[in-house]
């Protein structure tokens, strides 16, 4: 508990010195989780992290021959005749115990999402964290090896990224399940959860449960 407490007060005092040079004023929002999921939704047509500063740190990692151009062999279990074999950006995660090494590009030579993530790491890094947490559904786990491969390039092993792992909710509704999608528009938030069977029971069902054991409701 002792050391939880150190790491949250480092970290926010690291937070006031960036927003102190950078002259932010941190504010204070507080809005529906439906209107996060709209925002998350117009935010998916613009770029947090803009183009120039991912070029330059590609660049960077090319100097430190952490990306190199080459070519990747298909994936496991796809035909060799449906891939095509190109010349592209790599990044060389298998360097750090990956099983293969990452795309940066895609054909059309525009990024791919794993370098938007690499510059969106180096962006949190270049603000002085040591610690980084990452909360990943139980479908991207396998995402895990590459970006904390990318965070150990980037900060030269200085940086720690933890990635925890949350098991997906299963849904029930009328003794049917439930699937939900985001892109469909068919989805319960917290907030309606509450409404159907109270603060208390929702607060219960988090507690007793571990981020990792999947949750059916």
């Amino acid at each position: 508990m002792y050391q939880a407490i150190k790491t949250t007060i480092s970290r926010r005092l690291k937070q006031i010195e960036y927003n102190k040079k950078h002259n932010i004023t941190p504010k204070t929002t507080k809005r529906k989780i439906e209107e996060s999921l709209k925002s998350e939704e117009s935010l998916k047509s613009k770029d947090l992290i803009p183009a120039k500063e991912k070029l330059e740190l590609i660049k960077k990692l090319q100097k430190d021959n952490y990306v190199y151009k080459g070519k990747l062999e298909p994936p496991k279990g796809e035909l060799s005749k449906n891939w095509k074999t190109r010349d592209q950006l790599l990044f060389n995660s298998t360097k750090f115990g990956d099983d293969t090494d990452r795309a940066l590009q895609k054909e059309d030579k525009t990024w791919t999402y794993f370098a938007s993530d690499i510059a969106y790491h180096a962006h949190k890094i270049n603000r002085n964290f040591d610690i980084l947490v990452n909360i990943l559904g139980s479908d991207h786990a396998g995402y895990i090896k590459r970006i904390t491969s990318a965070v150990r390039a980037i900060s030269k092993n200085k940086t720690n990224l933890v990635c925890k792992v949350s098991q997906l909710v299963k849904l029930s509704k009328k003794g049917e399940p439930f699937k939900m999608s985001k892109r469909k528009g068919d989805y319960i938030t917290v907030e309606d959860l509450i409404k159907e069977v109270g603060r208390d029971s929702v607060r219960f069902m988090m507690l007793n449960r571990s981020n990792d054991v999947e949750l059916n409701l």
